[in-house]
């Protein structure tokens, strides 16, 4: 019997899925939108200068100081040097000031910060930056740790996603809870930049699986018609936590409780654990049936149905480890390249996730300051994605997923080349088409998560997605670059995102329809996907068919997954 029609027959989206929904996969993107953002609230660096003391008896305020101190900063006449000061002889100032002389300050020679330096945290509360003096000589090391902790969220991309489909998605969401865990905690005592880099690393490789995996789980135990939800579920999440966190900042004001709180969360997956159920569609792959009926049958009692009695027949009559072509588990990720179709599907999301990801952060970094303070900006910017969120609710499951990804794209590619357009000076103009295209960004960056998860067959599913997750991480190496060029002209980071949406508007016209599909479980219903559909075709505009039932014609036995 077909996987999808027995899983409607126990419930494809009954109790069970809805508690999936709701205590896996919105409290998972919720916890790893607080772990991934904290990474940016204990390594900020407020605004800061050379601390010199001041004499008890020179009665000067901190503002006159700082003007006889230090020489003025190369943006603005108000504006401070954070990195240098006069070289002043206190003890000679005194007597000079004692006598009646002037101060003159125009042939003080100026010296790089000689006692340290002095935070505003009128705005920030203080950091790791700030404790180690990550500022003026050592202003790299926050860039490099964060640099650190994307490098890890390659590698975990990469080690989870076997672990996924090698040992089963359940593993890959405890361990990525427990490394994140114990790497994050210890991080919260670290007192050099190496152990800090090192353990942020870990928790880097965690970010994806903890938050990714429950909802991959979630979505292989729900039926065609209320995906879309799945998605949904796990945007609110990340969304609203998001939204949240800077408050959450502002109230705790010290990076190592905030740090401390933010992952402590995480300590949940040791009793909660056990409950986390295992993919049956998984364990099909890899031959473990009387696993998979087990846990079926749990879903039916857990929905109120009864389970079907032919099943249990149909098992029962198969040998133990039979149904060969459902039993998978040689395949390895050089299968996502071995078939045409599943090798052009792979080679095109490869390009889209790659570059989606290097134009979101980029759009990110470039419209991080739209409020008055960094909690505000902060806030503004998550809250620009739930317009997003509606578009990709209501438009998905009418329109599909590659129709609403074109639509996306080609305005995000509109609005970056509408910019080199817009008159200098006409900053309204310039931050509309900015949040537009941080709208449609983010709209198909959560499409491509849910699309990437439905190409791909079951028996692939973890290790395709860890391809995926790896070129996406790839791009946000190139991001900074691109930020880079808003110094020789404000325009020019989105003009290069612009142009290189289109190419992804172009490439996702290549990609299947997986709308209304049954998700492909074999290597090979994973090669013949699609292959029946036209470039231009549309759910919206076709006559509703009936839902896909995978027939193998092409295929000399027909495949039994139970």
């Amino acid at each position: 019997m077909d996987f999808n029609e027995t899983l409607k027959q126990v419930g494809d989206f009954g109790i069970y899925q809805k508690l999936l929904c709701v205590f896996l996969i919105f409290s998972s993107a919720a916890l790893s939108a607080l772990v991934y953002f904290t990474q940016f609230f204990i390594i900020m660096v407020p605004k800061h200068w050379c601390y010199i003391e001041q004499p008890f008896n020179l009665n000067f305020t901190e503002e006159e100081w700082k003007n006889f101190t230090l020489p003025k900063g190369s943006g603005s006449k108000l504006d401070y040097d954070q990195c240098k000061q006069y070289n002043i002889n206190i003890t000679e100032i005194q007597q000079n000031i004692s006598m009646g002389y002037p101060l003159v300050l125009e042939d003080l020679e100026i010296v790089h910060c000689q006692k340290g330096w002095k935070y505003d945290f009128s705005s920030l509360y203080p950091t790791l930056a700030t404790e180690l003096n990550w500022v003026c000589e050592d202003d790299r090391l926050p860039y490099l740790a964060q640099t650190l902790f994307y490098m890890g969220t390659s590698v975990g991309s990469i080690v989870f996603g076997f672990i996924s489909d090698r040992f089963g998605r359940r593993p890959s969401i405890i361990a990525s809870y427990v490394i994140a865990f114990l790497a994050g905690i210890s991080s919260s005592f670290s007192t050099s930049f190496g152990v800090f880099a090192a353990l942020r690393f870990f928790v880097g490789a965690c970010i994806i699986p903890l938050s990714e995996d429950p909802y991959i789980l979630g979505l292989e135990y729900i039926g065609v018609e209320k995906r879309t939800l799945v998605i949904v579920c796990w945007t609110t999440g990340y969304v609203v936590f998001s939204v949240i966190y800077p408050w959450i900042a502002y109230v705790v004001r010290d990076w190592q409780l905030l740090n401390i709180i933010t992952i402590l969360p995480l300590v949940l997956i040791i009793p909660l654990g056990k409950w986390i159920p295992e993919s049956a569609s998984w364990l099909m792959t890899r031959g473990r049936k009387k696993e998979a009926l087990l846990m079926l049958k749990t879903v039916a009692r857990v929905n109120g149905n009864q389970f079907p009695d032919d099943i249990l027949t149909d098992l029962e009559a198969e040998k133990d480890g039979g149904g060969a072509d459902m039993n998978e588990a040689h395949l390895t990720a050089l299968d996502l390249f071995r078939t045409p179709h599943l090798r052009r599907h792979s080679l095109i999301m490869a390009v889209v996730w790659f570059i989606t990801y290097c134009c979101y952060h980029t759009n990110t970094q470039n419209t991080s300051n739209l409020g008055t303070d960094i909690y505000q900006s902060f806030t503004y910017g998550a809250l620009v994605e739930i317009p997003a969120t509606l578009l990709m609710f209501f438009g998905i499951d009418w329109l599909g997923r590659r129709w609403p990804m074109v639509v996306a794209t080609s305005v995000a590619g509109a609005c970056g080349l509408l910019i080199m357009c817009v008159p200098e000076g006409s900053s309204q103009v310039f931050l509309g088409l900015a949040l537009i295209m941080r709208v449609t960004l983010t709209t198909e960056y959560i499409i491509i998560i849910q699309y990437a998860a439905e190409i791909y067959p079951t028996a692939l599913r973890g290790r395709g997605l860890a391809f995926l997750r790896a070129m996406g991480t790839f791009g946000l190496y190139l991001s900074p670059t691109i930020v880079y060029l808003a110094l020789e002209n404000p325009s020019l980071p989105l003009l290069v995102s612009g142009m290189m949406m289109v190419v992804v508007a172009l490439l996702t016209l290549f990609l299947p329809e997986t709308l209304n599909q049954n998700l492909p479980h074999t290597l090979e219903e994973g090669e013949q996907f699609g292959k029946d559909q036209r470039v231009w075709d549309c759910p919206c505009l076709t006559h509703k068919k009936h839902k896909q039932e995978y027939s193998h014609q092409e295929v000399e036995e027909p495949l039994q997954y139970l």
